[in-house]
């Protein structure tokens, strides 16, 4: 019983994933760039290549400084960059342990649209299953 109702609960617990990317995560991330005011440039010190079953991506060490005091962020990253590349990093004056960096940094977008993706995938298989389970399958 367990083997046909899994698929049901599986895409309830992507609907539930889902709404917590569209409504919790962008907020967050909203809130976070509002705190984050100051700029300054980070550049690329390290860059290596991932192989995995999903295709290259690349870990991506990025340095800057604020105040004299250095800072580093390792980001997986689809796109490969040189040691060198510039980025933006918008950090909080407060705090800069607390930072974005431009093009590397999730938005609030990209958690809107993958919230979407992840939500229409839940509801599917929910769907799915809840007619198959329902025609007795």
């Amino acid at each position: 019983m367990l083997k046909r109702i899994f698929p049901l609960i599986l895409g309830i617990v992507f609907i539930v994933t889902g709404i917590i990317f569209m409504l919790v995560l962008p907020k967050k991330a909203e809130s976070k760039k509002a705190r984050c005011t100051a700029d300054t440039t980070g550049k690329v010190t390290d860059c290596i290549e991932q192989y995995g079953d999903d295709g290259t991506t690349y870990d991506i060490t990025i340095s800057f400084e604020v105040d004299g005091k250095s800072y580093t962020d390792i980001s997986n990253n689809p796109q490969q960059s040189n040691i060198g590349d510039e980025f933006v990093v918008h950090y909080n004056p407060d705090d800069p342990n607390d930072y974005i960096i431009d093009g590397i940094s999730a938005t609030p977008n990209t958690f809107l649209i993958t919230g979407l993706v992840i939500l229409v995938v839940g509801i599917v298989l929910t769907l799915s299953t809840f007619f198959r389970l329902a025609r007795g399958r």
